[in-house]
């Protein structure tokens, strides 16, 4: 995946990020929308969505939390 453009400003997140990992952020983080991110992923927006509640749910386990 490109790195995302926010607001504007080029995002730098580790490449050994998943990708689930980084939609999460994007989208937490810096607010964009997951049709957004769809659009610059070049997926559809419910797979999108799909990582991101999936990555919210991972973050009920402490381990993966303090990663």
């Amino acid at each position: 995946m490109h790195p995302a453009i926010v607001n504007g400003t080029q995002m730098d997140l580790p490449v050994w990020l998943p990708e689930p990992a980084r939609h999460y952020l994007i989208h937490t983080e810096d607010g964009l929308s997951i049709r957004a991110m769809a659009r610059l992923a070049g997926d559809h927006a419910s797979s999108i969505s799909r990582q991101v509640r999936l990555f919210e749910i991972r973050r009920d386990d402490a381990l993966l939390d303090e990663g």
